[in-house]
């Protein structure tokens, strides 16, 4: 649509709070967090 070069990706990680230090909540509320990342990058 730009007519310009372009590239993208998705990136994903699962971290674990208590890794941390983070251990308010738990076990309640759960020790993993999901990152999902979508990009585009145009080329000037």
């Amino acid at each position: 649509m730009s007519k310009k070069e372009m590239c993208g990706g998705n990136a994903s990680a699962t971290l674990k709070c208590s890794d941390f230090g983070m251990k308010y909540g738990l076990p309640n509320l759960g020790d993993d967090l999901k990152l999902f990342v979508s990009f585009e990058v145009y080329k000037d």
